[in-house]
């Protein structure tokens, strides 16, 4: 008996200490987060809230709910309550909370105003002409709800144009309109007030409706300057219309229907208005439109654009019915003429001409720098320089007299006109007039056309002694008749590699 009863109280103390340490090792669960999709709904002094279960910090205990002002508090297990006792017009703010093991969580916010709820509109509203002329009966059926009174304290209606309004009971679903003008359209609105004083929306009747009014035109496509021809049909007899395109304050014109409700009246598109269709609208009841396909300009092409050649002598065939783009007039197509008098190729005769007078230009240029100098033109000059193939003077012997100074060179003396051909006269003898001319003998070739000589070794020069005095020059040997050289002279033959540099010619 002692081992069981020790076994047991083993078991027992060991199993304590097991949920000990099970407790003892549990977790403490999150705070819940925020109830979701909270929802305030205002009523007559009364607001009412809706909202989810957290995402997170499950299982919920309970909610608790903060308003203000005031900081009322209110705890409830549902999702769903009802804050009465509120005051209509003041704006409140309203927290919810959830709470599970660990406490409350963060909480959700919204705000809602209480106020008093309107009835809804009367329904079934419905306008008949009569009973006698310029009058028309109004009947219609109480709204669905009555807001947050009881009952509805009466029924507001107007009239326009003309701004006529009334009231009736609550009671009363019927009202009578009159003096009436046969040829307007009126507007009639019903709105209902409860016993609290809120007013619903109105519902809207027109009458007389003439249900059949239509408006047609004439064309129905065009351009910009197309005159439209507009009948109307079936409205009121002498019924004021305003016809517009698209929107009221495009207005194409005003027109007054007859004693039959029609009209007829011309019209243009509305300025400004893009390529597209457009409607024409009338202003009255049922406000009947009809539409009108406005077409854009017209794009040239160039079978439409006359050539050069048709501008010059204007023919009967420009007057005729225009034909498709690359086909003229009274012929079988397009003709050779036709092609190069139109762009791009009317451009390329003009192109060939202007290159045609260019190489004339320069024909006419290059010809006149290559033609050579006629042979009355040839300049002649006249002049005489050393004798530079002459040799290089032998050592000791005496020195070269030099030239007669007082002739000048013919490079130094200013260029003269010539003068009047003269007749010839030898040297020597004077020349007389009167003479018969004698023939000019001919030109002998200077000394430079002449082949170039072998010049002797360069020998080294060597003064005279001091005391010898020069000698005396000889006297100078009478000059040489006068060399003419044809202008230019020719290049002088390329020196040999022993001379010295070549020497400037006369005619460089």
């Amino acid at each position: 008996m002692k081992f069981w009863s020790r076994a047991v109280t083993a078991a027992a103390v060991f199993g304590f200490a097991l949920s000990a340490m099970a407790a003892y090792a549990a977790p403490t669960p999150a705070v819940p987060s925020a109830p979701r999709s909270l929802k305030a709904t205002a009523g007559d002094s009364q607001v009412s809230l809706t909202w989810s279960s957290p995402s997170s910090g499950g299982p919920i205990t309970q909610y608790r709910v903060i308003i203000s002002p005031g900081t009322t508090r209110f705890a409830t297990p549902s999702t769903h309550i009802v804050v009465p006792g509120l005051t209509n017009g003041t704006t409140y703010s309203f927290a919810v909370q959830a709470a599970n093991a660990s406490g409350y969580g963060v909480a959700a916010r919204t705000t809602a105003a209480p106020k008093v709820i309107p009835p809804t509109a009367p329904t079934n509203l419905a306008a008949t002409s009569g009973p006698g002329a310029g009058q028309i009966t109004l009947s219609w059926t109480p709204p669905t709800s009555n807001g947050s009174a009881p009952n509805i304290d009466h029924y507001a209606i107007t009239v326009s144009p003309g701004g006529t309004s009334a009231n009736v009971d609550g009671q009363t679903t019927t009202y009578q309109a009159s003096n009436l003008a046969d040829n307007v359209t009126y507007a009639f609105k019903v709105a209902a007030t409860n016993s609290k004083g809120a007013t619903g929306p109105a519902a809207t009747v027109y009458a007389p409706l003439p249900i059949g009014a239509n408006i047609g035109m004439q064309p129905t496509a065009g351009g910009p300057s197309t005159s439209i021809t507009v009948t109307g049909q079936a409205f009121l007899n002498n019924e004021s219309i305003t016809l517009y395109w698209d929107v009221t304050s495009h207005v194409a014109t005003s027109v007054v229907t007859d004693g039959t409700g029609a009209f007829t009246k011309v019209i243009k598109p509305y300025a400004g208005d893009k390529p597209k269709v457009h409607k024409l609208c009338a202003n009255v009841q049922p406000h009947p439109c009809a539409t009108f396909s406005l077409q854009g300009l017209p794009t040239p092409t160039p079978g439409t654009t006359p050539s050069p050649a048709d501008t010059s002598t204007p023919t009967p065939a420009a007057t005729e019915t225009p034909q498709a783009s690359g086909v003229r007039p009274g012929g079988g197509g397009l003709s050779g003429l036709d092609i190069i008098t139109r762009p791009p190729f009317v451009f390329l005769p003009i192109i060939a001409i202007i290159g045609l007078l260019g190489l004339l230009a320069y024909w006419f240029l290059s010809r006149r720098r290559s033609t050579p100098p006629s042979s009355a033109a040839t300049v002649v000059h006249r002049a005489t320089r050393p004798d530079y193939m002459a040799p290089f003077p032998t050592a000791g012997s005496a020195p070269v007299p030099p030239r007669n100074p007082a002739q000048p060179s013919a490079w130094d003396a200013p260029v003269q006109p010539l003068p009047p051909a003269q007749p010839y006269v030898p040297p020597g003898q004077s020349p007389t007039w009167d003479a018969p001319a004698q023939p000019v003998p001919p030109v002998q070739p200077p000394t430079w056309d002449a082949p170039a000589q072998a010049v002797p070794p360069a020998q080294p020069y060597v003064p005279p002694p001091a005391a010898a005095l020069p000698t005396p020059p000889a006297p100078a040997p009478p000059p040489a008749p006068p060399r003419s050289v044809e202008w230019p002279a020719p290049p002088a033959p390329p020196a040999a590699p022993d001379e010295p540099p070549d020497l400037p010619q006369p005619s460089d």
